[in-house]
């Protein structure tokens, strides 16, 4: 499974990303944690994600 967001923490045992979207005219924040060993790849883009790129699925 991919995961896109913000990396907003890291507490050396885990990463938090965060999404920022607006549902029903409210703003809303989704923030998930994820173990150091779920995870197989960081990368840094500038937002802009290709169409054929697994996170835009």
């Amino acid at each position: 499974m991919s995961a896109a967001g913000t990396l907003v923490a890291d507490s050396g045992k885990s990463i938090s990303i965060e999404e920022r979207f607006s549902q029903s005219g409210k703003s809303k924040i989704l923030r998930v944690e994820i173990p150091y060993d779920y995870i197989i790849r960081v990368v840094e883009t500038n937002g802009d994600w290709p169409a054929d790129s697994p996170a835009s699925n």
